[in-house]
């Protein structure tokens, strides 16, 4: 056997699947991503396409990543694992 499909189905076994993860993730990007475009609306009228992109960006990624991802993860992470080997244990 191909020592490369092997480990690709091992690493397929041990990540939490994905689709799962991105639904949790879309739950929670669809408020802040609105929040900030309703909130910084008032504050950019006029603004190119761009400059509007390049304010939002950083908020977005910074709440993703320390908001949104760990409450995820909090939230759903036992959810997003289940059926894997070894997550009854966590």
């Amino acid at each position: 056997m191909d020592s490369s499909s092997t480990l690709h189905r091992f690493y397929l076994r041990l990540t939490p699947p994905r689709v799962r993860f991105a639904l949790c993730v879309m739950v929670g990007a669809y408020p802040l991503i609105t929040a900030l475009l309703a909130g910084l609306a008032p504050l950019t009228v006029g603004w190119p396409l761009p400059a509007r992109t390049l304010l939002v960006v950083p908020l977005m990624v910074t709440g993703m990543t320390f908001v949104i991802s760990p409450a995820v993860h909090r939230i759903a992470g036992r959810w997003i694992v289940a059926g894997l080997p070894g997550a009854e244990r966590t």
